[in-house]
Protein backbone atom coordinates (compact mmCIF):
# COMPACT_ATOMS: atom_id res chain seq x y z
CA UNK A 1 0.00 0.00 0.00
CA UNK A 2 1.28 3.57 -0.56
CA UNK A 3 2.06 5.51 2.13
CA UNK A 4 0.92 9.29 2.13
CA UNK A 5 3.17 12.15 2.34
CA UNK A 6 2.92 14.61 5.22
CA UNK A 7 3.14 18.23 4.60
CA UNK A 8 6.74 19.97 3.68
CA UNK A 9 7.83 21.92 5.78
CA UNK A 10 10.94 24.23 5.93
CA UNK A 11 13.53 24.00 8.71
CA UNK A 12 13.99 26.94 10.56
CA UNK A 13 17.69 28.03 10.51
CA UNK A 14 19.48 30.07 13.44
CA UNK A 15 20.45 33.63 12.08
CA UNK A 16 23.57 33.38 10.83
CA UNK A 17 23.56 36.75 8.97
CA UNK A 18 27.40 37.92 8.28
CA UNK A 19 28.25 41.78 8.71
CA UNK A 20 28.97 42.91 5.16
CA UNK A 21 31.62 45.41 6.95
CA UNK A 22 35.26 44.05 6.96
CA UNK A 23 37.87 45.35 9.93
CA UNK A 24 41.13 45.70 9.22
CA UNK A 25 43.40 46.41 11.75
CA UNK A 26 46.44 48.53 10.54
CA UNK A 27 50.37 48.28 12.09
CA UNK A 28 50.78 51.01 14.43
CA UNK A 29 46.92 51.00 15.81
CA UNK A 30 44.70 52.32 13.23
CA UNK A 31 41.49 50.61 12.04
CA UNK A 32 39.67 50.25 8.39
CA UNK A 33 36.19 49.16 8.05
CA UNK A 34 35.38 48.73 4.48
CA UNK A 35 31.75 47.42 2.75
CA UNK A 36 28.19 47.96 2.57
CA UNK A 37 26.48 47.46 6.50
CA UNK A 38 23.76 45.14 6.95
CA UNK A 39 21.79 47.85 9.07
CA UNK A 40 23.07 50.58 11.24
CA UNK A 41 26.52 50.96 12.05
CA UNK A 42 27.70 51.57 15.52
CA UNK A 43 31.58 52.07 16.59
CA UNK A 44 31.77 52.86 20.31
CA UNK A 45 34.12 53.25 23.33
CA UNK A 46 34.28 50.80 26.11
CA UNK A 47 37.38 51.37 28.10
CA UNK A 48 41.24 52.83 27.33
CA UNK A 49 41.61 51.97 23.84
CA UNK A 50 38.76 49.96 22.58
CA UNK A 51 36.17 50.38 20.49
CA UNK A 52 33.33 47.68 19.69
CA UNK A 53 32.21 47.66 16.25
CA UNK A 54 29.05 46.73 15.42
CA UNK A 55 26.61 45.83 11.74
CA UNK A 56 23.26 45.90 12.85
CA UNK A 57 23.46 44.71 16.17
CA UNK A 58 26.44 41.96 15.16
CA UNK A 59 29.84 42.08 15.91
CA UNK A 60 31.99 42.96 13.32
CA UNK A 61 35.03 40.41 13.00
CA UNK A 62 36.83 40.17 16.51
CA UNK A 63 34.22 42.55 17.64
CA UNK A 64 36.54 45.01 19.35
CA UNK A 65 39.82 46.72 18.70
CA UNK A 66 41.92 48.95 19.83
CA UNK A 67 42.30 52.07 18.18
CA UNK A 68 46.01 53.79 18.73
CA UNK A 69 45.70 55.68 15.31
CA UNK A 70 43.23 56.52 12.78
CA UNK A 71 39.54 55.32 11.97
CA UNK A 72 39.12 55.16 8.45
CA UNK A 73 35.04 53.91 6.68
CA UNK A 74 34.90 53.44 3.27
CA UNK A 75 31.33 52.91 2.33
CA UNK A 76 29.96 51.71 -1.22
CA UNK A 77 26.40 52.84 0.18
CA UNK A 78 24.34 52.23 3.37
CA UNK A 79 20.94 51.08 4.72
CA UNK A 80 21.17 52.60 7.96
CA UNK A 81 22.70 55.26 10.56
CA UNK A 82 26.44 55.58 11.13
CA UNK A 83 27.27 56.04 15.05
CA UNK A 84 30.28 56.95 16.18
CA UNK A 85 30.05 57.28 20.24
CA UNK A 86 33.72 58.15 21.66
CA UNK A 87 31.77 57.61 25.36
CA UNK A 88 34.22 59.59 26.93
CA UNK A 89 37.17 58.13 25.57
CA UNK A 90 39.78 59.06 22.32
CA UNK A 91 40.76 58.06 18.57
CA UNK A 92 43.74 59.31 18.98
CA UNK A 93 44.39 59.96 14.75
CA UNK A 94 41.78 61.22 12.11
CA UNK A 95 38.44 60.01 11.79
CA UNK A 96 37.79 59.69 7.63
CA UNK A 97 34.73 58.43 6.24
CA UNK A 98 33.58 58.05 2.83
CA UNK A 99 29.38 57.60 2.54
CA UNK A 100 29.82 56.24 -1.43
CA UNK A 101 26.39 56.62 -3.06
CA UNK A 102 25.13 57.19 0.50
CA UNK A 103 21.77 55.72 1.98
CA UNK A 104 19.77 54.07 0.18
CA UNK A 105 17.04 52.50 2.57
CA UNK A 106 13.37 54.20 3.15
CA UNK A 107 13.06 57.34 5.38
CA UNK A 108 15.65 59.46 6.78
CA UNK A 109 19.47 58.27 7.67
CA UNK A 110 22.21 60.30 9.65
CA UNK A 111 26.20 60.42 10.57
CA UNK A 112 26.92 61.04 13.72
CA UNK A 113 29.95 61.60 15.97
CA UNK A 114 29.20 62.27 19.82
CA UNK A 115 29.77 61.57 23.26
CA UNK A 116 27.27 59.45 25.46
CA UNK A 117 29.05 60.40 28.60
CA UNK A 118 27.88 63.87 28.18
CA UNK A 119 31.43 64.86 29.45
CA UNK A 120 32.68 66.55 26.70
CA UNK A 121 35.88 64.27 26.94
CA UNK A 122 35.39 62.39 23.88
CA UNK A 123 38.05 63.27 21.81
CA UNK A 124 39.19 62.93 17.63
CA UNK A 125 43.03 63.53 18.04
CA UNK A 126 43.65 64.56 14.09
CA UNK A 127 40.95 65.47 11.46
CA UNK A 128 37.48 64.30 10.98
CA UNK A 129 36.66 64.24 7.31
CA UNK A 130 33.16 63.15 5.99
CA UNK A 131 32.97 62.86 1.81
CA UNK A 132 30.25 61.83 -0.99
CA UNK A 133 26.44 60.57 0.02
CA UNK A 134 23.43 60.62 -1.81
CA UNK A 135 22.75 64.65 -1.95
CA UNK A 136 20.63 64.87 1.27
CA UNK A 137 23.28 63.47 3.67
CA UNK A 138 22.67 64.37 7.50
CA UNK A 139 26.02 64.97 9.56
CA UNK A 140 26.01 65.38 13.21
CA UNK A 141 29.14 66.98 15.03
CA UNK A 142 28.46 66.33 18.55
CA UNK A 143 25.09 65.47 18.35
CA UNK A 144 22.72 61.96 18.73
CA UNK A 145 20.08 61.57 16.21
CA UNK A 146 17.40 59.21 17.53
CA UNK A 147 17.05 57.13 14.11
CA UNK A 148 13.10 56.27 15.29
CA UNK A 149 11.83 59.20 17.15
CA UNK A 150 13.98 61.50 14.71
CA UNK A 151 15.28 63.95 17.63
CA UNK A 152 18.36 65.46 18.30
CA UNK A 153 20.30 65.58 21.77
CA UNK A 154 23.57 67.43 21.90
CA UNK A 155 26.57 65.25 22.91
CA UNK A 156 29.34 67.22 22.36
CA UNK A 157 33.18 66.22 21.15
CA UNK A 158 36.10 67.70 20.90
CA UNK A 159 38.31 67.77 17.74
CA UNK A 160 41.90 68.79 18.07
CA UNK A 161 42.14 69.16 13.91
CA UNK A 162 40.11 70.30 11.09
CA UNK A 163 36.51 69.31 10.22
CA UNK A 164 36.52 68.58 6.84
CA UNK A 165 32.67 67.86 4.68
CA UNK A 166 32.41 67.69 1.33
CA UNK A 167 28.77 66.02 0.23
CA UNK A 168 27.36 65.37 -3.15
CA UNK A 169 25.64 67.99 -5.10
CA UNK A 170 21.29 67.98 -4.28
CA UNK A 171 19.00 67.16 -6.26
CA UNK A 172 16.97 69.94 -5.23
CA UNK A 173 13.75 67.98 -3.12
CA UNK A 174 15.89 67.67 -0.42
CA UNK A 175 19.69 68.78 0.20
CA UNK A 176 21.78 68.43 2.36
CA UNK A 177 22.13 69.25 6.45
CA UNK A 178 25.04 69.44 8.95
CA UNK A 179 25.02 70.35 12.62
CA UNK A 180 27.78 71.13 14.41
CA UNK A 181 26.21 70.81 17.99
CA UNK A 182 26.37 73.04 21.32
CA UNK A 183 29.44 72.34 23.55
CA UNK A 184 31.45 70.45 20.72
CA UNK A 185 34.99 72.50 19.93
CA UNK A 186 36.94 72.37 17.17
CA UNK A 187 40.69 73.56 17.53
CA UNK A 188 41.16 73.60 13.86
CA UNK A 189 39.17 75.10 10.66
CA UNK A 190 35.74 73.66 9.70
CA UNK A 191 35.19 73.75 5.54
CA UNK A 192 31.71 72.57 4.78
CA UNK A 193 30.61 72.06 0.62
CA UNK A 194 27.43 71.49 -0.64
CA UNK A 195 25.39 71.41 2.42
CA UNK A 196 22.54 73.20 2.14
CA UNK A 197 21.48 73.47 5.97
CA UNK A 198 24.34 74.15 8.22
CA UNK A 199 23.99 75.10 11.63
CA UNK A 200 26.76 75.59 13.93
CA UNK A 201 26.14 76.27 17.84
CA UNK A 202 22.63 75.93 19.11
CA UNK A 203 19.62 78.43 18.73
CA UNK A 204 18.41 77.58 22.09
CA UNK A 205 18.70 80.17 24.81
CA UNK A 206 21.61 79.64 27.35
CA UNK A 207 23.60 76.62 25.84
CA UNK A 208 26.78 75.70 25.49
CA UNK A 209 29.32 77.52 23.21
CA UNK A 210 29.95 75.97 20.12
CA UNK A 211 33.38 76.90 19.37
CA UNK A 212 35.55 77.09 16.15
CA UNK A 213 39.70 77.04 16.80
CA UNK A 214 40.27 78.72 13.01
CA UNK A 215 38.41 79.74 10.39
CA UNK A 216 34.95 78.44 9.36
CA UNK A 217 33.93 78.00 5.19
CA UNK A 218 30.22 77.13 4.45
CA UNK A 219 30.42 76.77 0.24
CA UNK A 220 26.91 75.90 -1.31
CA UNK A 221 27.53 77.96 -4.53
CA UNK A 222 26.58 74.86 -7.56
CA UNK A 223 23.60 73.29 -5.28
CA UNK A 224 20.18 72.88 -6.19
CA UNK A 225 18.63 73.97 -2.89
CA UNK A 226 18.90 76.99 -1.72
CA UNK A 227 21.22 77.77 1.36
CA UNK A 228 20.03 77.99 5.29
CA UNK A 229 23.25 78.95 7.30
CA UNK A 230 22.73 79.79 11.21
CA UNK A 231 26.31 80.53 13.24
CA UNK A 232 25.33 81.16 16.81
CA UNK A 233 29.05 80.24 18.42
CA UNK A 234 32.50 81.35 18.38
CA UNK A 235 34.91 81.55 15.20
CA UNK A 236 38.58 82.21 16.51
CA UNK A 237 39.15 82.73 12.72
CA UNK A 238 37.10 84.34 9.70
CA UNK A 239 34.19 83.36 8.19
CA UNK A 240 33.36 83.19 4.72
CA UNK A 241 29.84 81.83 3.30
CA UNK A 242 28.95 81.33 -0.72
CA UNK A 243 25.29 81.03 -1.22
CA UNK A 244 23.65 79.95 -4.35
CA UNK A 245 21.32 81.76 -7.07
CA UNK A 246 18.54 80.59 -5.30
CA UNK A 247 16.82 82.53 -2.03
CA UNK A 248 19.48 81.97 0.42
CA UNK A 249 19.68 83.16 4.20
CA UNK A 250 22.46 83.72 6.62
CA UNK A 251 22.25 84.76 10.01
CA UNK A 252 24.68 85.80 12.68
CA UNK A 253 23.02 85.54 16.04
CA UNK A 254 23.87 85.14 19.84
CA UNK A 255 21.74 82.71 22.09
CA UNK A 256 24.31 82.17 24.64
CA UNK A 257 26.88 85.15 26.00
CA UNK A 258 29.72 84.82 24.38
CA UNK A 259 27.64 83.58 20.96
CA UNK A 260 28.04 85.17 17.74
CA UNK A 261 31.49 85.90 17.76
CA UNK A 262 34.11 86.49 14.53
CA UNK A 263 37.53 86.86 15.36
CA UNK A 264 38.40 88.07 11.73
CA UNK A 265 36.58 88.83 8.72
CA UNK A 266 33.33 88.48 7.38
CA UNK A 267 32.36 87.41 3.87
CA UNK A 268 28.77 86.84 3.49
CA UNK A 269 27.54 86.16 -0.64
CA UNK A 270 24.79 85.06 -1.52
CA UNK A 271 24.85 85.41 -4.95
CA UNK A 272 21.41 86.22 -6.90
CA UNK A 273 18.69 85.45 -5.51
CA UNK A 274 14.79 84.59 -7.19
CA UNK A 275 11.27 85.46 -5.70
CA UNK A 276 11.71 85.83 -2.19
CA UNK A 277 15.35 87.20 -2.26
CA UNK A 278 18.10 87.10 0.08
CA UNK A 279 18.27 87.66 3.34
CA UNK A 280 21.14 88.29 5.50
CA UNK A 281 20.97 88.99 9.42
CA UNK A 282 23.96 89.93 11.80
CA UNK A 283 21.69 90.03 15.21
CA UNK A 284 21.65 91.44 18.01
CA UNK A 285 24.65 91.77 20.73
CA UNK A 286 26.86 89.51 17.66
CA UNK A 287 30.86 91.26 16.94
CA UNK A 288 32.87 90.77 14.50
CA UNK A 289 36.41 91.88 15.37
CA UNK A 290 37.54 92.06 11.79
CA UNK A 291 36.00 93.80 8.54
CA UNK A 292 32.85 92.62 7.34
CA UNK A 293 31.40 92.31 3.51
CA UNK A 294 27.86 91.30 2.86
CA UNK A 295 27.02 90.86 -0.68
CA UNK A 296 23.68 89.97 -2.70
CA UNK A 297 22.82 90.06 -6.29
CA UNK A 298 19.82 90.58 -8.32
CA UNK A 299 16.12 89.11 -7.38
CA UNK A 300 12.70 89.19 -8.72
CA UNK A 301 11.22 90.23 -5.56
CA UNK A 302 9.53 93.83 -5.93
CA UNK A 303 8.41 94.09 -2.37
CA UNK A 304 11.21 93.56 -0.11
CA UNK A 305 13.78 92.05 -2.25
CA UNK A 306 16.92 91.06 -0.97
CA UNK A 307 17.22 91.85 2.64
CA UNK A 308 19.81 92.86 5.07
CA UNK A 309 19.04 93.17 8.63
CA UNK A 310 22.53 94.94 10.79
CA UNK A 311 21.09 95.06 14.02
CA UNK A 312 22.53 95.49 17.11
CA UNK A 313 25.91 94.11 15.72
CA UNK A 314 29.32 95.61 16.24
CA UNK A 315 31.80 95.66 13.43
CA UNK A 316 35.60 96.13 14.67
CA UNK A 317 37.77 96.14 11.56
CA UNK A 318 39.45 98.63 10.40
CA UNK A 319 37.89 98.56 6.82
CA UNK A 320 34.50 98.64 8.85
CA UNK A 321 31.32 97.41 6.84
CA UNK A 322 30.50 96.98 2.91
CA UNK A 323 27.38 96.24 2.14
CA UNK A 324 26.73 95.26 -1.84
CA UNK A 325 23.34 95.39 -3.13
CA UNK A 326 22.32 94.11 -5.98
CA UNK A 327 19.55 95.25 -9.05
CA UNK A 328 16.12 95.32 -8.15
CA UNK A 329 14.72 96.06 -4.91
CA UNK A 330 16.43 95.76 -1.49
CA UNK A 331 15.98 96.71 2.07
CA UNK A 332 18.41 97.73 4.51
CA UNK A 333 18.00 97.95 8.47
CA UNK A 334 20.11 99.48 10.35
CA UNK A 335 19.11 99.96 13.86
CA UNK A 336 17.53 98.16 16.97
CA UNK A 337 15.91 94.82 16.28
CA UNK A 338 13.29 95.67 19.06
CA UNK A 339 12.60 99.23 21.05
CA UNK A 340 15.41 99.43 23.47
CA UNK A 341 17.65 97.24 21.62
CA UNK A 342 21.09 97.62 21.38
CA UNK A 343 21.78 99.72 18.10
CA UNK A 344 24.82 98.74 15.25
CA UNK A 345 28.21 100.00 15.71
CA UNK A 346 30.40 100.10 13.57
CA UNK A 347 34.17 101.43 14.68
CA UNK A 348 35.43 102.62 11.29
CA UNK A 349 34.29 103.25 8.06
CA UNK A 350 30.47 101.99 6.65
CA UNK A 351 30.31 101.60 2.48
CA UNK A 352 26.66 101.02 1.08
CA UNK A 353 26.06 100.01 -2.93
CA UNK A 354 23.33 99.08 -4.83
CA UNK A 355 22.54 98.79 -8.00
CA UNK A 356 19.65 100.28 -10.50
CA UNK A 357 16.15 99.71 -8.55
CA UNK A 358 14.22 100.81 -5.64
CA UNK A 359 15.92 100.92 -2.06
CA UNK A 360 13.91 100.58 1.30
CA UNK A 361 16.62 102.24 3.24
CA UNK A 362 15.93 104.06 6.99
CA UNK A 363 12.31 104.35 5.86
CA UNK A 364 9.02 102.79 7.66
CA UNK A 365 9.02 99.29 6.48
CA UNK A 366 12.84 98.94 7.83
CA UNK A 367 13.04 101.31 10.83
CA UNK A 368 15.27 104.57 10.62
CA UNK A 369 19.02 104.06 9.98
CA UNK A 370 20.04 104.81 13.47
CA UNK A 371 23.54 103.42 15.06
CA UNK A 372 26.99 104.64 15.18
CA UNK A 373 29.62 104.86 12.51
CA UNK A 374 33.21 105.81 14.00
CA UNK A 375 34.90 106.80 10.07
CA UNK A 376 32.81 107.87 6.91
CA UNK A 377 29.41 106.50 5.85
CA UNK A 378 29.55 106.48 1.95
CA UNK A 379 26.35 105.33 -0.47
CA UNK A 380 26.56 104.69 -3.79
CA UNK A 381 22.54 104.25 -5.21
CA UNK A 382 21.40 103.32 -8.88
CA UNK A 383 18.58 104.73 -10.86
CA UNK A 384 15.59 104.33 -8.82
CA UNK A 385 13.49 105.45 -6.22
CA UNK A 386 15.25 105.87 -3.06
CA UNK A 387 12.57 107.05 -0.35
CA UNK A 388 9.45 108.48 -1.04
CA UNK A 389 7.62 111.96 0.45
CA UNK A 390 5.93 110.95 3.49
CA UNK A 391 8.22 107.95 3.60
CA UNK A 392 11.34 109.13 3.56
CA UNK A 393 15.33 107.76 3.90
CA UNK A 394 16.01 108.62 7.38
CA UNK A 395 19.81 109.01 8.62
CA UNK A 396 19.77 109.85 11.92
CA UNK A 397 23.27 107.57 12.40
CA UNK A 398 26.16 109.01 14.56
CA UNK A 399 28.42 109.84 11.66
CA UNK A 400 32.49 110.51 12.94
CA UNK A 401 33.45 111.69 9.67
CA UNK A 402 32.09 112.51 6.25
CA UNK A 403 28.44 111.42 4.98
CA UNK A 404 28.72 111.07 1.32
CA UNK A 405 25.84 110.22 -1.27
CA UNK A 406 25.41 108.99 -4.78
CA UNK A 407 22.31 108.58 -6.45
CA UNK A 408 21.46 107.63 -9.82
CA UNK A 409 18.83 109.04 -12.16
CA UNK A 410 15.58 108.25 -10.06
CA UNK A 411 14.18 110.43 -7.43
CA UNK A 412 15.13 110.61 -4.00
CA UNK A 413 13.49 111.55 -0.47
CA UNK A 414 16.55 111.85 2.57
CA UNK A 415 16.27 113.16 5.25
CA UNK A 416 19.28 113.63 7.94
CA UNK A 417 18.76 113.94 11.69
CA UNK A 418 15.42 112.72 13.19
CA UNK A 419 14.59 115.48 16.44
CA UNK A 420 11.25 116.15 15.53
CA UNK A 421 11.10 112.45 16.55
CA UNK A 422 13.64 111.48 19.19
CA UNK A 423 14.90 114.95 20.37
CA UNK A 424 18.69 114.08 19.57
CA UNK A 425 20.65 116.58 17.96
CA UNK A 426 23.53 115.52 15.39
CA UNK A 427 25.82 117.20 13.40
CA UNK A 428 27.16 115.88 9.89
CA UNK A 429 29.67 116.77 7.25
CA UNK A 430 28.23 115.71 3.93
CA UNK A 431 28.96 115.68 0.27
CA UNK A 432 25.93 114.59 -1.27
CA UNK A 433 25.03 114.23 -5.06
CA UNK A 434 21.79 113.66 -6.62
CA UNK A 435 21.15 112.29 -10.54
CA UNK A 436 18.83 114.31 -12.66
CA UNK A 437 15.14 113.72 -11.14
CA UNK A 438 13.31 115.70 -8.50
CA UNK A 439 14.82 114.88 -5.30
CA UNK A 440 14.06 116.07 -1.82
CA UNK A 441 16.66 117.32 1.76
CA UNK A 442 15.27 117.69 4.72
CA UNK A 443 17.72 118.47 7.67
CA UNK A 444 16.39 117.79 11.45
CA UNK A 445 19.33 117.66 13.69
CA UNK A 446 18.05 120.11 16.52
CA UNK A 447 21.29 122.18 18.34
CA UNK A 448 23.85 120.14 15.63
CA UNK A 449 25.42 121.71 12.76
CA UNK A 450 25.77 120.91 9.12
CA UNK A 451 28.78 121.38 6.88
CA UNK A 452 29.94 120.46 3.59
CA UNK A 453 27.72 120.70 0.24
CA UNK A 454 24.64 119.39 -0.78
CA UNK A 455 24.32 118.76 -5.28
CA UNK A 456 20.34 117.91 -6.00
CA UNK A 457 21.63 117.92 -9.35
CA UNK A 458 19.19 117.95 -12.38
CA UNK A 459 14.78 117.76 -12.32
CA UNK A 460 12.15 117.25 -13.80
CA UNK A 461 9.80 119.88 -12.11
CA UNK A 462 11.69 120.84 -9.06
CA UNK A 463 14.50 119.63 -6.18
CA UNK A 464 13.91 120.91 -2.13
CA UNK A 465 15.28 121.55 0.51
CA UNK A 466 14.58 122.33 3.78
CA UNK A 467 15.77 123.06 6.93
CA UNK A 468 13.60 121.86 10.23
CA UNK A 469 16.17 122.21 12.98
CA UNK A 470 19.96 122.62 12.92
CA UNK A 471 22.70 125.49 12.35
CA UNK A 472 24.66 125.98 9.09
CA UNK A 473 27.90 125.47 8.89
CA UNK A 474 30.36 128.81 7.67
CA UNK A 475 30.71 128.00 3.25
CA UNK A 476 27.39 124.82 3.47
CA UNK A 477 26.32 124.88 0.24
CA UNK A 478 23.07 124.05 -1.50
CA UNK A 479 22.86 123.77 -5.43
CA UNK A 480 20.50 123.11 -7.89
CA UNK A 481 17.47 123.87 -5.62
CA UNK A 482 15.47 126.89 -6.74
Amino acid sequence: MRRLRGPLRLEVLEDRTVPSITATPIPGGSLNLSGAPNGQLDIMHTTGSTFTVKDNGVGVGAGSYNILGSLTISMPYRFADVKIDLNGGTIPGSVTIGLGNGFVGSGTSSVDIYDSSLTGTGTVGGTVTILQGDGHETLDIGAFRDPVALTTTPEPIRISGNLTVAASSSSGSFGNALNVAAGTNILGTVQSTLFSEVAVGSTTSGAALTTIGGGLTINDYSSLRALQAVVTGVVDGSLAVTGTELDDIFALQQFTSGGGLVKGNLNVNLEDGQSAGDRIVLDDNTMILGNAQLTAGANTNTSTGDQFEIFGTTVLGASGLTVQMGNNTNSLDFTAHNIGGPLPFIADNMTITAGNGNNIIGMMATGTFDGTIGGNLSITLGSGDNGLAGNPIVIEAQVGKTLTWHSGNGPAVVQLGNFSTDGNSESYTVSMVFGNDDDSVTVDIGAGTITGTINEGGRQTANTFTLLSGNEAPGFQVLNVP
